[in-house]
C-alpha cells in the first residue's frame, strides 16, 4: 500500500517545566496562531508553534512522524526533526506573518539561525 505524507501546523502547551501538556494542529498556520489568542502565562508557561509530518498508510496507519519548530528568529529550519525537507508552500506561509510575532512561539531551547 502507498504511503501517504501529511502536514499540519500545530500549538504546544508547554508548562513552565518545559513539559508538553497538551498538542493540537490545524490546516493553516493562521488557525494555530488565532487559537493562542488570550492566553495567561503568568505561570511561566508557554505556546510553542511548529509543523508536524506524517508519513503512512491505512493499514499500518503513522509510520513516521517529524516535528520543525519555530527557531528564535522566527523562521522554520530547512528540514524536520529527521531529515524531511519542508515543503515550500509551509514556508511561504510564514512569511504572511511578522517574524518577530513567530520568534515568541519558538522552542525555546532552538539555537539561534
Amino acid at each position: 500500500m502507498k504511503n501517504k505524507v501529511t502536514h499540519e501546523w500545530l500549538v504546544e502547551s508547554v508548562d513552565q517545566y518545559g513539559d508538553i501538556q497538551d498538542t493540537n494542529c490545524y490546516p493553516t498556520l493562521a488557525d494555530a496562531i488565532r487559537t493562542t489568542k488570550g492566553a495567561d502565562f503568568s505561570d511561566g508557561s508557554y505556546y510553542r508553534l511548529g509543523l508536524v509530518r506524517d508519513e503512512g498508510n491505512e493499514v499500518d496507519l503513522v509510520l513516521d512522524r517529524q516535528w520543525a519548530y519555530f527557531q528564535k528568529d522566527g523562521t522554520l529550519p530547512e528540514s524536520y526533526s529527521d531529515g524531511a525537507i519542508i515543503p515550500k508552500k509551509f514556508r511561504a506561509e510564514t512569511l504572511k506573518v511578522s517574524a518577530k510575532v513567530l520568534a515568541t512561539f519558538s522552542d525555546r531551547d532552538a539555537v539561534e539561525a
